[in-house]
Order: C-alpha cells, then structure tokens, then sequence
C-alpha cells in the first residue's frame, strides 16, 4: 500500500494517509498503519477514520525530533499512538504504544494496547518522513 507518509525503520513500517480534509475544522481524516514483523511476533494495526487537528500534527512532528515522547491524539483527544525515548544504563531505546487507555475512552470501545520496542532512531525516522511530506496546512 502507497502512502502519504511512509516510515520503515527496521521491523517496524508506519503509514499515514489523509484520506479528507475538513476545511472548517482545520484538520483531515486519516488512515494509520502499523506493522511490526520481528523475529518471533507480527503486529498489524490500523485505525481507518481519525480525524486529526493539524495544530495536532505540527505538534506530533516537532515532538518527534526534539522531545524524549511524542503522541498523536485524534479531534477528540484521544491517544492514537505514543512513542517515548528511554535512556537506560548508557543505552537507547524507543518504544511505541498503540492506542494507549486514556481515561475518556468508553469502556465499550476498542480495548488493544499493544507496546512495541521499534529501535533507536525511529522516532527521528518518523520525523524525516513526516517532514518530508509536502503539507497543505
């Protein structure tokens, strides 16, 4: 699948599509895709529908570059995805959490969390990508 922005860093592959835009609301709905093949375990999550602020994304692409966390939320203010650098011990690590609990959630919603350690330079990765997309907003 072709996308807007496409992010493949080692076993972990991330692809956003604006699928529509909402000239009023001054945000776009998009398609999020992640897949995870590790040596033991695949991972494929997708959220077709999510509107998302374009304040929003600004924010989410400079968090990704200068910031040890970054989070996409939806219009609602719901967690899409949260990625956080940790430094341990001398070493680095970035991990991924998909569609982290938030305490607005209703508890009849989808309930997968998955938590995935996507390597080093992911996060910095994911900000190329995204830099690299010729934006309207």
């Amino acid at each position: 699948m072709l996308g807007d922005v496409v992010c493949t860093h080692g076993p972990f592959k991330l692809t956003l599509d604006f699928v529509e835009v909402d000239l009023y609301e001054t945000g776009v709905r998009v398609r999020l895709d992640i897949h995870y093949l590790g040596s033991r375990q695949h991972v494929s999550w997708a959220v077709d529908h999510a509107w998302i602020n374009y304040a929003e994304l600004r924010k989410f692409e400079s968090d990704l570059l200068a910031g040890d966390e970054a989070r996409l939320h939806d219009m609602s203010d719901y967690p899409l995805i949260h990625l956080e650098r940790v430094s341990t011990e001398g070493a680095t690590e970035e991990n991924l959490t998909i569609n982290p609990p938030a305490q607005r959630q209703s508890a009849d919603g989808d309930a997968i969390t998955a938590r995935l350690k996507i390597g080093n330079g992911a996060m910095r990765a994911l900000h190329s990508s995204l830099s690299e997309f010729a934006k309207w907003w």
